[in-house]
């Protein structure tokens, strides 16, 4: 049987060596069960008689935008007129320097 330390139910004492390091290493972090209710644990102390479970690993979202220098507007607001219908955000490219910065920014809701 495979341990998985996001479901764990037994104290910490109880675990064998390899379910012990399997749950210590988690990089997501951990939670106890205190009160009835799992708590955050940001440093675990690891008592014997004390139940931690791991976090779940954190959802990620990634999506990529195709970005033309060709098609760029030289302001927001000619960025915004121009913009495609269904458009569901914007982006501005910053580059300084040689370096580039990407920033999400967020649309402006016309009435």
């Amino acid at each position: 049987m495979t341990f998985d330390p996001t479901t764990n139910r037994a104290p910490f004492g109880l675990l064998d060596i390899h379910e012990r390091k399997a749950l210590q290493s988690w990089p997501h972090g951990w939670e106890h069960f205190r009160d009835g209710k799992w708590v955050s644990s940001d440093g675990p102390v690891w008592l014997s008689s004390q139940v931690y479970r791991a976090k779940p690993a954190p959802v990620v979202k990634a999506f990529w935008v195709n970005l033309d220098p060709n098609s760029g507007w030289d302001t927001r607001e000619y960025a915004d007129t121009f913009a495609p219908e269904g458009r569901i955000g914007v982006v501005r490219v910053d580059v300084i320097d040689g370096k580039m910065t990407v920033t999400a920014e967020r649309l402006e809701v016309k009435e």
